[in-house]
């Protein structure tokens, strides 16, 4: 989750940023913030968009008494069946404890997911849902 930085009406960031926006320079950078990417946050600060980074769904993981993961392009099954290997008896997740690692380091469950890929542009926006499974996105 993105944090929400608010600044008091008299912080120094919003002194500059309103002498800033009313000097003759300001539509210039405002114009040419893709040419000069250091202006940007300024284009970026005056429009209202969040200069963070959307959430991700990172990997497939299982839950298991911990969670479980491999990188991508990795599937759940890919997951269950190495842990086959190391003698865990894989019938025994369930589905409902497949999900997937996000980019903020969370596990979450396949409807959960489905929806952060969706708003991350992840999967296309005909995907039905509501769970995410590996093959939507590797």
């Amino acid at each position: 989750m993105s944090e929400v930085i608010e600044f008091e009406s008299d912080s120094p960031i919003v002194k500059d940023w309103s002498t800033f926006r009313n000097s003759p320079e300001y539509p210039s950078v405002v114009n040419h913030a893709v040419s000069y990417p250091e202006m940007a946050l300024w284009a970026a600060f005056e429009k209202g968009w969040s200069i963070s980074k959307p959430e991700l769904i990172v990997a497939a993981a299982v839950y298991h008494g911990c969670v479980i993961s491999l990188p991508k392009p990795a599937r759940h099954h890919t997951i269950l069946h190495s842990l086959s290997l190391m003698g865990i008896d894989a019938m025994l997740i369930h589905g409902d404890n497949q999900g997937f690692i996000t980019s903020e380091g969370r596990y979450v469950n396949r409807v959960e997911a489905f929806g952060i890929a969706y708003k991350a542009k992840q999967i296309p926006r005909d995907s039905k849902g509501p769970q995410l499974f590996s093959e939507d996105l590797w």
